[in-house]
């Protein structure tokens, strides 16, 4: 029998520590807001146009069909070549949010563009960095990503308080920073 003692494991996992890319740590820590400042938008954007409480519930489900799909069709045709469509969306979701925000149809089908891409931005990251890092490694820059996105969150959420007409803007420029930095090392061949 082999035994293998907790402090040899512990001791390997320190010393096998990779080197991450800044870039990945920055990407990371814009999931966490994207979703944060979304979930805070739709509430609030609606009540302050004097929606009803139905439109949040459809404008969110808008966005997680719109994650399932393109988890479905990456799921068959994953390339990076979706990163151009993504950022070209994200471009154009804001530029529509405001010139029809008063129209539920056209904001659903916003919401599931919006959904479609960060949904997208989301896998095509998990398999950059689950392909470069070791285990551990990935779940540090999650872990990470994750803990230095509430600065970011909060400062979007503040940002968006200051005028509540556009309460919806950090959402959507946080998903185009996001998708410019993917394309950004994809061209760089560095991904």
């Amino acid at each position: 029998m082999n035994f293998v003692r907790h402090d040899d494991t512990y001791e390997n996992a320190i010393t096998s520590k990779e080197s991450v890319k800044i870039i990945h740590y920055l990407i990371g820590m814009l999931m966490w807001p994207i979703l944060g400042t979304t979930n805070f938008m739709l509430p609030t954007f609606i009540a302050y146009k004097n929606g009803e409480i139905h439109e949040v519930a459809i404008l969110d489900s808008a966005l997680g069909v719109g994650m399932a799909l393109i988890g479905i069709l990456l799921s068959k045709y994953l390339s990076y070549k979706w990163i151009n469509i993504f950022l070209l969306t994200s471009v154009s979701i804001p530029l529509l949010w405001y010139c029809f925000e008063g129209t539920l149809i056209i904001k659903l089908l916003l919401m599931l563009l919006f959904g479609l891409s960060f949904g997208g931005a989301r896998i095509i990251f998990r398999k950059i960095i689950v392909t470069a890092y070791a285990s551990h490694t990935v779940k540090n820059v999650y872990s990470l990503g994750n803990a230095l996105g509430l600065p970011i969150l909060s400062i979007c959420i503040y940002l968006g308080m200051l005028n509540l007409d556009f309460v919806w803007l950090p959402s959507f420029v946080l998903l185009i920073i996001l998708l410019a930095l993917l394309k950004t090392q994809h061209q760089k061949g560095t991904l």
